[in-house]
């Protein structure tokens, strides 16, 4: 488990260093045009392993058109919170 925390506490910084051209980085005008999937293509990317658990996590046994902006939000909260990072 020690081990699973340790790479998402990589990625998670690795999403948020100035190197990544991260939709979380980008200046508030921008955010206007945000687009979810935009933003879960980068989670993809760039945490794989944060991605593969949040979809795990909101896999449902019918599909659900806001399963997205719940993996966005879900994101977003352990992101702000410090948990993943």
């Amino acid at each position: 488990m020690q081990k699973v925390a340790r790479l998402i506490d990589i990625e998670m910084k690795m999403l948020c260093s100035v190197e990544v051209n991260s939709v979380l980085q980008r200046d508030c005008n921008v955010m206007r045009e945000f687009k979810w999937k935009e933003f879960i293509s980068e989670i993809e990317h760039n945490t794989p392993l944060m991605y593969h658990i949040l979809m795990a996590c909101t896999k449902t046994k019918q599909p659900r058109s806001n399963r997205v902006a719940v993996i966005g939000m879900c994101f977003a909260i352990l992101l702000k919170s410090g948990i993943a990072g």
